[in-house]
């Protein structure tokens, strides 16, 4: 009897404002896999718990972390392909201890001042849950630590918005320019091997 299949998890990880939320989005649609978006759950929760200052923000998003690492171990670990999307720091366990996956991850970032950019612009789009504006200079000193780097998990799709007019074009309008490099080749065949979601996901981040 030959071993089940291994589901796919593909996480879209970087910092602020750097475009994941477009490109998680344009991935479900090419690969019809199911989408955790740490955004969309943290306004879900932030509504209803009627979350209205910045410190209050800043512990909510501490428990959507942790929430969609509950989720994805659960999930993957009964054999459920998904995409979880969110801004993941290198250092926080949010995916030790993973359950047996083929794992993919796709790594959005920009340079600093087209994230600074970026979230001056949305701030008055955004669910009032978020305070981007308000923790501008916070997260570019953090993406200056590096805290948003690749995560050293899975191979790698790496997508570069280079500059302001690219940024806003990923984020509103499609057709965003991307340099994208794999960590390891791609192998195997058919419409449900490593090459194909891999080629699939590409797909959906070249177009996003």
């Amino acid at each position: 009897m030959p071993a089940p299949e291994q589901p796919l998890l593909v996480i879209v990880a970087g910092p602020p404002a750097s475009g994941k939320t477009t490109i998680a989005g344009a991935i479900r649609e090419r690969t019809g896999l199911p989408l955790i978006a740490k955004d969309s759950l943290k306004e879900i929760l932030g509504d209803q718990l009627g979350v209205s200052d910045p410190l209050d923000s800043k512990r909510l998003g501490s428990a959507v972390f942790g929430l969609i690492g509950h989720l994805v171990r659960e999930l993957v670990g009964h054999g459920v392909s998904l995409i979880a999307e969110g801004n993941f720091a290198v250092a926080y366990p949010l995916f030790d201890d993973l359950p047996r996956a083929r794992l993919i991850q796709v790594h959005v970032t920009a340079p600093a001042e087209v994230l600074l950019e970026r979230m001056r612009e949305r701030g008055s789009e955004r669910d009032p849950v978020h305070y981007d504006v308000q923790a501008a200079d916070e997260i570019l000193v953090r993406h200056a630590r590096g805290e948003w780097e690749p995560l050293p998990l899975g191979d790698r799709l790496d997508v570069h918005a280079r500059d302001a007019s690219v940024a806003r074009t990923a984020s509103r309008s499609g057709g965003a320019e991307v340099s994208m490099r794999m960590s390891s080749p791609l192998s195997g065949s058919g419409s449900h091997s490593p090459r194909a979601w891999r080629a699939r996901i590409s797909s959906a981040a070249c177009t996003s």
